[in-house]
């Protein structure tokens, strides 16, 4: 009987141990389930609040089990009023907010975003214009609401399109609804007004001109019937006459940058520190460019691009 209960033991042991094996293999996978579940139906959940989002699907998802991170690849958005889906290669979320209706902080890049004039019915002529069929776009954004406050602290928003130009804005800004703005229940006038009330607090742009600048002045050109020379001697005498200060003044530094930038686009920098919160609305009311300038405590200036000799 004793070499019988002994194996009896040692069966017992041995089961035991692929249980705990098995458990231990099974115990991820099912936290990699729960975390995948969690972060697609947060997905669903922002597609649900933005109307002119009618839906999102992907070929394949990863999720972060011990973080917040999340990313698709072949993506396809179908937008309100379109009927081609806009491909994106992969999106890529490094940080985002799941307990809140609406994100109040996030961090995330959209790497191939594939835009055709079909996609922007009401400026599809644009595209053709600026001599485009198509347009590839890198886009990366992180910011942090402030809900009760209402305040959108948007820490980076960097837009990059192929053989066009880059543009990245940072900024502060109060009296903002970033719910309602993105859900669509504030729409013409009412929307026009949730935007003027805007309280602007500080905000910094960066522009990198690639081949966008010298295509606008062309198609500006075109429609006024003149060459793009002309043109662009027009756009200088306006500055010039605009500008006419003191060169060692705001006014004359910043009409010399946008001279500078006009001769040849390279890089163009601008940046806001009102005293005070300033209502977007209010500056439409100013007159007087030195004021504006004053008020704002606006700077521009210019750069070479980063590649250049």
């Amino acid at each position: 009987m004793r070499p019988v209960f002994m194996m009896h033991r040692f069966l017992k042991k041995r089961l035991f141990i692929v249980l705990i094996l098995f458990a231990a293999a099974a115990a991820p996978m099912g936290v990699y389930r729960y975390a995948r579940h969690t972060a697609v139906s947060g997905l669903d959940r922002i597609v649900a609040r933005v109307p002119w989002i009618h839906a999102v699907t992907f070929g394949s998802i990863h999720v972060d089990i011990f973080g917040e991170g999340m990313g698709m690849e072949d993506v396809d958005v179908t937008l309100a009023g379109v009927t081609r889906p806009v491909h994106i290669d992969r999106i890529v979320v490094h940080s985002m907010d799941r307990k809140h209706p609406w994100p109040v902080r996030m961090q995330v890049e959209f790497h191939g975003i594939r835009l055709s004039p079909e996609h922007v019915p009401d400026s599809g002529a644009l595209f053709h214009q600026l001599g485009y069929d198509a347009l590839t776009v890198r886009l990366e954004c992180a910011y942090r609401y402030d809900h009760p406050g209402n305040i959108l602290s948007l820490e980076r928003l960097h837009v990059d399109v192929a053989d066009a130009g880059s543009v990245t804005l940072s900024a502060r800004v109060g009296n903002i609804d970033l719910p309602e703005l993105f859900s669509g229940q504030a729409r013409g006038a009412t929307m026009v007004g949730r935007l003027g009330g805007m309280l602007i607090r500080r905000g910094d742009l960066h522009y990198v001109d690639a081949s966008l600048f010298g295509r606008a002045l062309q198609a500006l050109a075109r429609s006024s019937g003149v060459p793009p020379h002309v043109y662009r001697r027009r756009l200088a005498r306006r500055i010039a006459i605009l500008m006419t200060t003191d060169p060692r003044s705001d006014m004359g530094r910043i009409g010399a940058a946008l001279s500078s930038f006009l001769k040849q686009p390279t890089q163009l920098f601008a940046r806001v520190a009102p005293n005070r919160p300033t209502a977007l609305f209010w500056l439409l009311w100013f007159r007087d460019l030195e004021k504006l300038v004053d008020q704002l405590g606006l700077q521009v200036f210019t750069a070479p691009n980063p590649d250049s000799s």
